[in-house]
């Protein structure tokens, strides 16, 4: 984005642990053009916020939430950033992601092939300090990522593994346990009851399997047979059993456990599959 011929910003956007990193480029060229190149000094503070853009009739713009800086590629950094001709300076931008409103991005981004976040950015610049011509700017640049269902599943694989992990859970976890306990936490988050037991339940049974339990039998005799040799507490089996009855479908809706699922139920159901997780992988 450019603003005169020798100065322009530029902004990249990546996944981290539960949100996303903007690192902000400020380049100031040495052109042959300009016989004597201009000074550029970025002022603090920094401010800006992420949103995304709802594509309903009104063209909604939802926020997602404000930026935190994180860190610039130069340490010796204090306040200002005063950018000599034909240097560059970057600096990175920290947005938490909501797991809900990840969620939301991705079903636009089904609807439409992609969901479009705009990054918004609030600082003064000083142009061409120590001299007669300097001036004081109010710049405010607006970056336009459109993200792609694929990229945008990704990223939400990405932070549910993340959120997952950050719930001290043990790093002996298989990956295809650690999924299925992730999107039951997804799900809860979205106020998806039903789906988040369900899940819970295959994260337990997947599990159990890994642990050794006969995969051409039930959850049931899964539970028991894991009991038999020692690997479950008897804490422990109480506890997957009432994680399978949470999960549980029945052969007729009339019969399905799930149909009576509330958040307590599936809170509940959460707490029983992470406990267990911790005692077998432990």
């Amino acid at each position: 984005m450019p603003y005169w011929d020798n100065f322009a910003i530029g902004c990249q956007l990546d996944a981290a642990a539960d949100g996303l990193l903007a690192t902000v480029q400020f380049s100031n060229k040495s052109l042959p053009s300009l016989p004597r190149a201009p000074s550029v000094e970025v002022w603090y503070p920094i401010a800006g916020h992420l949103e995304y853009v709802d594509q309903g009739p009104q063209q909604r713009r939802i926020l997602v939430g404000s930026i935190h800086e994180v860190g610039s590629g130069d340490k010796s950094l204090l306040l200002d950033l005063k950018i000599d001709p034909g240097k560059n300076i970057s600096v990175m931008f920290y947005i938490k992601v909501d797991l809900a409103q990840a969620e939301r991005m991705r079903e636009l981004a089904e609807k439409s092939g992609t969901v479009t976040l705009l990054l918004h950015l609030y600082f003064s610049v000083l142009y061409d300090a120590g001299t007669l011509n300097q001036k004081t700017y109010g710049l405010h640049p607006v970056f336009r990522f459109d993200v792609s269902k694929a990229q945008m599943q990704e990223w939400i694989n990405g932070w549910n593994s993340s959120y997952a992990r950050s719930a001290d859970l043990p790093s002996s976890v298989p990956e295809n346990v650690l999924d299925d306990y992730s999107e039951a936490v997804s799900t809860f988050n979205t106020n998806a009851y039903k789906a988040s037991v369900a899940m819970a339940r295959r994260a337990l049974q997947q599990a159990l399997e890994d642990k050794g339990a006969t995969k051409e039998s039930n959850l049931f005799k899964q539970i028991d047979e894991l009991k038999s040799k020692g690997l479950l507490s008897e804490p422990a089996l109480h506890l997957a059993q009432a994680v399978r009855a949470f999960g549980n479908y029945g052969a007729h809706p009339s019969d399905d456990l799930l149909a009576q699922i509330t958040r307590d139920d599936a809170e509940t159901a959460l707490m029983a599959t992470k406990k267990i997780l911790n005692e077998i992988y432990k």
